[in-house]
């Protein structure tokens, strides 16, 4: 319950307050899951049309991402925005969290994580966008005015990020670069990359291998990203998306029919 008191304090927090980057879409007012879907094919497509680059996509899966934050940092981050009583009353909800695990009627004994924030909690998207936001700017190397012109902000970007769900942007002769600091990174955080749940997408993928951790990451045809299925060079797939489609209308109709919805209604049986 406390939670959802403190979620407009916090969505607040997010307009007013600490300013997360220009790349983060997630549980941000107007950037929800299709907005950064569409922003990843705006840039793809300038890069394509006016500088005439095929770009490479990369998209990174964070191993086990809410259970390695290190909440400390968080709460060092947010103290210059958020007043002491609020932020006490986060680190108390977050900090003060004793956990048990029930198994075929056997409860263990209770324990206190160190790290994670909780699974489940509507603060956590939030503050795990705290605890990541650092990465984009450590990936950029020339700074972002806030007036900067679409055409010329895109060849800036070389990631977005929405929650957990990472996608890097580059050429292929800067892509290995950018994944070596993605891993320094990982490692000066304490969070690692899951290299066989990430996937490349490259119009030549026979040439050039990518690697994290020194593990080649695996490459493909497509990706559905935020719900969007994009091919290589930053397309999306139509085709793909309304495959999908179809067959989630498909799937909720055969749902209610098994229910006794049929094209005229329900069943008499049913409506009596």
């Amino acid at each position: 319950m406390l939670d959802v008191v403190l979620h407009s304090t916090i969505l607040d927090l997010q307009t007013n307050g600490y300013p997360l980057d220009i790349t983060q879409g997630g549980f941000r007012e107007s950037r929800g899951a299709v907005d950064q879907a569409l922003c990843l094919a705006e840039i793809c497509h300038i890069l394509r049309s006016h500088y005439h680059t095929k770009p490479v996509l990369a998209f990174l899966d964070i191993k086990s991402a809410y259970d390695t934050v290190d909440r400390n940092y968080i709460w060092k981050v947010l103290q210059p925005y958020v007043s002491p009583p609020l932020l006490g009353l986060l680190r108390n909800l977050f900090d003060e969290v004793q956990i048990e695990v029930l198994l075929s009627n056997a409860t263990s004994r209770r324990f206190h994580p160190k790290t994670r924030v909780l699974q489940g909690s509507i603060l956590s998207p939030y503050l795990y966008s705290v605890y990541i936001n650092q990465l984009p700017v450590y990936l950029r190397h020339q700074a972002i005015e806030d007036d900067t012109p679409s055409l010329y902000l895109a060849p800036l970007l070389n990631c977005l990020l929405y929650a957990d769900d990472v996608v890097l942007i580059a050429n292929r002769s800067t892509m290995a670069d950018i994944l070596r600091e993605c891993e320094e990174h990982s490692i000066q955080m304490g969070y690692r990359w899951s290299p066989s749940k990430c996937v490349i997408l490259d119009n030549q993928p026979q040439t050039i291998e990518y690697a994290i951790y020194d593990q080649v990451l695996p490459q493909a045809t497509t990706f559905t990203y935020l719900g969007i299925p994009f091919k290589p060079g930053g397309h999306l797939d139509p085709e793909k998306l309304v495959q999908s489609n179809i067959f989630k209308a498909m799937s909720t109709m055969n749902v209610l029919s098994s229910i006794g919805v049929n094209p005229s209604g329900f069943s008499k049986l049913l409506c009596s």
